[in-house]
């Protein structure tokens, strides 16, 4: 049974789980396939930004996050992170609809997973469509619970 935390976290907590890799902003968001301004926003404090300019992980990027840092509550990595263990290069709809098999999902069920609505988690598996493709930590947590990470392997706490 795949374990996900799926709530959505406040920006502060993401913001001390990052001080707690020892990463800059700069640094994590780069890890996580963000620039520096968009991961600042992931962790702005509720009154520093106005509604329209906060964004928030979804939950395939917390997980990662958590992962990254040694807190997530039900596995940990087999050996301590570094940010050239990150696979850089961008999922193709085939990489997100195989690794969604090689789990057993339906698309509803990875989409609850990962946050989405099953019809967004879709446009990720078709090939040519507009839809928001996974970011960088969303597809290295893809490939731990698939146990295809070519360098990260999870273990369960």
């Amino acid at each position: 049974m795949i374990k996900v935390v799926s709530v959505v976290p406040q920006p502060e907590t993401v913001k001390a789980i990052r001080e707690k890799t020892g990463m800059t902003e700069t640094a994590l968001g780069a890890v996580m396939g963000y620039e520096l301004r968009a991961w600042q926003r992931k962790e702005a404090i509720s009154d520093d930004l106005s509604q329209y300019n906060k964004t928030s992980l979804r939950p395939g990027e917390y997980n990662m996050l958590m992962l990254i840092a040694g807190v997530h509550p039900h596995y940990r990595l087999d050996k301590a992170f570094t940010p050239e263990d990150i696979v850089r290069t961008p999922a193709t709809a085939a990489d997100v609809r195989r690794l969604r098999m090689a789990l057993g999902l339906k698309h509803a069920e990875i989409a609850t997973l990962f946050g989405y609505k099953p019809a967004s988690w879709q446009t990720k598996e078709k090939p040519a469509q507009r839809g928001v493709k996974l970011k960088t930590g969303e597809y290295n947590f893809l490939l731990l619970l698939a146990g295809e990470h070519p360098s990260l392997h999870l273990t369960e706490k």
